[in-house]
C-alpha cells in the first residue's frame, strides 16, 4: 500500500491509505489506526502492510494487511460511546479465531464475520504466509435496525464462502472494495452506496434464514443486552436501576455486578445521559433550543443540578460549551489517516452520512 490520503469537501468521497512504516512498530501503528475502536496486542515486529480507506454513503469500506494481530474490544472500551454499528469483515488471506461476546469464531480464506459493537471482541488474526488480508465494511446501527428486527442475534454470525450467502456476499464486497479502491470523486458515488444497500439487503436475508431462537444463547441479563436497552431509553424518566433490574429479572445487586467494570449501572446511565446532552448543545446548526428543556429531557430534575455534572464531566458549563462551538470557525478537515500523527478510522466512522465540512 502506498501513503498518502486525498480529501474531498464530503467526507464520504475520501479515499485514504496509510501504509505502515517497516522501520515502526506494528503494535503502534495499528493501535494508532483502530484507536477507541480496539485495543491491539502484537508482538514486535515490523509494521508491515496496511490499511486504505473510502467512505461510501452512509458506509466505510476498508481494506486492511497487517503481520496479525489480536484486537480487543473490552467493555469499558464500549462504554466510552463511539462507533454504534457493526462492521462485516471478509477474510481474503489468513484464519481469524476468538470471541464476539460469548460466541467462539473462527472462518478462514472467504469466509464473512458480523462483529457487533456493542458487545466484547477479543479476535487473534493469523497470517497466512506473510500478512493477514480483510476487507471489511462498516454498517451503522441504524441501517441493520432498519432492515433486521432482531439485531442482537447478529453478532458473531459468520457466512461460510462455500455457502449461498456467503458466497454471494463476498462477491459483493470484493465488487464493491474494487471499485471505490479505484474511483476518485463522486462521479460513482451514487453506485457504490447503492451497492453498500444491497450488502445490507442481502444481508438481512440471510439473518431472516437463521433458525427462530438467538444462535448464540446469549443470556437475557448479560451486558450487552441490558446496555441496549439503556441506550435506547435515556431520555425516559422511567430508566431507573430499579426498573431495569425488574426488568430483566435480576437483583440489583447482580446488576451491578455486570456494570462494575464500568462504575456501575448508574454511573453509566449518567455518563451516557451527559454525553448525548453535550451532543445536542453543541450540535452544529443548533437551533437556540434552551439548556434546561434538553436538561430536563434527559431526566435531570433541575438546572442547578445537571449544570454541576456537565462540569463535572467536561469541564466547563452547558452554557460555555455552547459558546465555544459557536465561536468555532468552519474549518475543512484533513481525513483521518492522511499524514503522520492523523487520527483513526474512529475519527472517520463518527462523520459518516454526515454533511462535509462548511
Amino acid at each position: 500500500m502506498n501513503d498518502g490520503g486525498t480529501a474531498l469537501d464530503d467526507p464520504n468521497e475520501m479515499l485514504v491509505t496509510r501504509a505502515a512504516d517497516p522501520d515502526g512498530d506494528a503494535r503502534g501503528f495499528f493501535a494508532g489506526v483502530y484507536a477507541d475502536l480496539f485495543e491491539v496486542v502484537a508482538a514486535p515486529c515490523p509494521a508491515r502492510g496496511g490499511v486504505a480507506a473510502r467512505g461510501v454513503g452512509p458506509f466505510l469500506l476498508t481494506r486492511s494487511e497487517s503481520p496479525g494481530l489480536r484486537l480487543v474490544r473490552p467493555v469499558d472500551l464500549i462504554a466510552r460511546g463511539g462507533f454504534d454499528g457493526f462492521a462485516l469483515r471478509l477474510t481474503l488471506a489468513g484464519r481469524v479465531t476468538g470471541r464476539v461476546g460469548e460466541t467462539a469464531v473462527a472462518c478462514g480464506a472467504g469466509d464473512l464475520l458480523l462483529l457487533d459493537f456493542l458487545e466484547p471482541l477479543d479476535l487473534v488474526e493469523t497470517p497466512e504466509a506473510e500478512l493477514a488480508s480483510h476487507i471489511a465494511l462498516w454498517l451503522p446501527r441504524a441501517k441493520i435496525l432498519a432492515a433486521v428486527p432482531r439485531e442482537q442475534m447478529l453478532g458473531g454470525l459468520i457466512l461460510g464462502g462455500a455457502t449461498p450467502f456467503g458466497a454471494a456476499l463476498g462477491g459483493l464486497i470484493r465488487a464493491l472494495a474494487e471499485q471505490a479502491m479505484q474511483a476518485r470523486g463522486s462521479a460513482l458515488a451514487a453506485e457504490l452506496s447503492a451497492l453498500g444497500e444491497g450488502v445490507v439487503g442481502l444481508l438481512a436475508k440471510a439473518a431472516a434464514a437463521l433458525p427462530g431462537s438467538a444462535p448464540h444463547g446469549a443470556s437475557n441479563a448479560s451486558f450487552v443486552t441490558i446496555r441496549r436497552h439503556i441506550d435506547r431509553n435515556l431520555r425516559s424518566p422511567a430508566l431507573t436501576v430499579e426498573g431495569i433490574a425488574a426488568n430483566f429479572g435480576i437483583s440489583r445487586a447482580a446488576l451491578y455486578r455486570l456494570f462494575e467494570p464500568v462504575g456501575g449501572v448508574a454511573r453509566y446511565i449518567r455518563q451516557n445521559r451527559l454525553r448525548l446532552a453535550h451532543r445536542e448543545i453543541t450540535a452544529a446548526g443548533d437551533d437556540g433550543k434552551r439548556i434546561g428543556l434538553i436538561a430536563y429531557g434527559f431526566g435531570f430534575k433541575n438546572v442547578s443540578a445537571f449544570n454541576r455534572a456537565f462540569r463535572d464531566a467536561f469541564g466547563v458549563s452547558p452554557g460555555e460549551a455552547r459558546a465555544r462551538r459557536r465561536a468555532e470557525p468552519p474549518t475543512k478537515t484533513a481525513p483521518p489517516g492522511a499524514g503522520s500523527g492523523a487520527p483513526g478510522l474512529a475519527v472517520w466512522l463518527a462523520r459518516l452520512g454526515r454533511p462535509g465540512p462548511a
